[in-house]
């Protein structure tokens, strides 16, 4: 954090309390969209029924899956990533470690 000068400060005493934009798991690009230009900000908070935070949408998130449409992705958007390793048997340990 670059306010926080006590590691061990809560965030609930650093955060901003009001105004906050908050939206569910699931919620639509175009949802995302229209919400960061109805309140001019570039991040939203995902939360659960709990109002616990789950995630985070940023406007940097909308515009890679805009540029990088065919990016390896999981089931749930989270960018697929593997260490390189060679081929062979020594590849073959390599990629047990």
């Amino acid at each position: 954090m670059r306010f926080a000068s006590n590691p061990q400060q809560p965030v609930s005493e650093l955060m901003t309390r009001e105004g906050l934009v908050t939206v569910h798991a699931g919620v639509s690009s175009s949802e995302a969209k229209r919400l960061f230009h109805q309140h001019r900000i570039e991040k939203l908070l995902v939360v659960d029924e709990e109002f616990r935070c789950t995630g985070l949408i940023t406007v940097r998130d909308m515009e890679k899956a805009v540029a990088y449409p065919h990016a390896a992705k999981d089931e749930i958007g989270r960018l697929r990533v593997a260490a390189a390793t060679t081929v062979g048997d020594a590849g073959f340990e390599r990629s047990l470690a």
